[in-house]
């Protein structure tokens, strides 16, 4: 199982732990190119209560989008690879070359793990 932990502006719903549909479609296509079903994977915000269930139960991989959720899991005392978030705003990711990067990395990754 992985876990992708999100930090969203407002938690308004639990099961979505994103702002906009756009973030979640950007994260969905994401998974298709790590190979990830969505069976396999769970999403959590770090605000969130069942994050605290996520920790004591680490899964195979964890992986942190944007700096907030990152650090989080590592405060919780959990190891995660760090995406960048999938919101809109995030300047960083006009660069195609480093999200293709970083998506690629994250999938060596997830080799050793899962």
């Amino acid at each position: 199982m992985v876990v992708f932990v999100a930090d969203s502006k407002q938690l308004v719903d639990r099961r979505f732990p994103f702002d906009s549909k756009e973030e979640y479609r950007r994260l969905v296509g994401w998974m298709g190119r790590l190979e990830l079903a969505p069976i396999e994977v769970v999403m959590v915000d770090h605000k969130d209560p069942m994050f605290e269930r996520v920790v004591e139960k680490w899964p195979d991989a964890v992986i942190g989008l944007g700096v907030h959720a990152s650090q989080a899991v590592g405060v919780a005392g959990g190891l995660c690879y760090s995406l960048p978030h999938p919101r809109g705003r995030n300047t960083i990711l006009k660069n195609k070359r480093y999200v293709n990067r970083a998506i690629k990395d994250c999938k060596q990754w997830l080799k050793g793990r899962i």
